[in-house]
């Protein structure tokens, strides 16, 4: 896949020429062999050893040590109108690479799919397999930015620095406000979400003509914040390279979703 640069099967048989000195057919019939070998699956041992894997590289490149906040850029995207994919990607020598990922069929229609529940089996499923080593802090932008996600990443363990619409009423000393009066200033302040009931921690980040509030329970300065959110851009660039401008996922030509497989993770399947 590395030398193809893609995941179509028809492309990776053609890179394995370089390797295995055998006719376009006869790799393309390896290819599929080892897909139907029941002893590949993507299941629990395999995700844990991926992650050991891309973690143990990035202590040796001394990207990362024991005890670090490592930030999780976390979003969606789809596989044409077939999946739809929540991924988590992490920073890596200038690139963002996925961490883990669940998928479902790609909603049709209004109520098709519980998105509370696939968002609950990620970071159940995202949290099981991360290393103990570090603590993690998940980046998302304003899809996320609801009191549901929240309850699920305090839960989960993780902290969170998330981006969130300026329409939020807020009650600050008793006094009714809100969070749009704060719009294009830079300002840090605790106030309690009226519908929530709840008190959360606001940041006002202005960069050019870029101007986002984020929503934190990190402690760090103002400043620390907003860098922080600057580097969820990244995971765009990893559906790039995931797609049209990498390994073509949409070109695999899987269109079907086994909910009952062995594939699918135990705690993913029971959500």
């Amino acid at each position: 896949m590395l030398r193809s640069g893609s995941c179509n099967t028809s492309e990776v048989a053609r890179g394995m020429h370089h390797d295995i000195h055998e006719s376009f057919k006869a790799n393309d019939m390896r290819i599929y062999r080892f897909l139907q070998n029941k002893e590949f699956q993507i299941d629990d041992k395999l995700w844990r050893c991926y992650s050991q894997i891309l973690f143990d590289a990035m202590e040796e490149r001394g990207l990362i040590k024991a005890g670090d906040q490592l930030s999780l850029k976390v979003d969606y995207t789809t596989s044409l109108d077939y999946f739809l994919i929540l991924s988590a990607s992490i920073d890596f020598n200038g690139r963002s690479v996925p961490v883990y990922f669940t998928m479902r069929k790609y909603p049709k229609r209004s109520g098709q799919m519980d998105q509370k529940k696939m968002e609950e089996a990620f970071l159940k499923g995202l949290r099981h397999l991360l290393s103990k080593k570090y603590s993690y802090i998940i980046i998302a932008d304003r899809g996320f930015s609801n009191k549901r996600f929240i309850s699920l990443c305090q839960s989960s363990g993780f902290d969170y620095v998330l981006r969130i619409n300026n329409n939020l009423g807020l009650e600050i000393n008793g006094e009714k406000k809100n969070l749009e009066e704060y719009s294009r200033q830079g300002f840090d302040l605790s106030a309690k979400v009226r519908s929530w009931k709840e008190y959360h921690r606001f940041v006002g980040c202005v960069q050019g003509d870029d101007y986002w509030i984020l929503l934190t329970n990190l402690s760090q300065k103002r400043e620390k914040i907003q860098d922080l959110y600057c580097t969820r851009f990244g995971i765009e660039k990893c559906f790039q390279d995931q797609k049209t401008s990498g390994f073509n996922i949409e070109r695999t030509k899987i269109r079907k979703y086994d909910t009952g497989s062995a594939t699918q993770p135990e705690y993913d399947r029971k959500l």
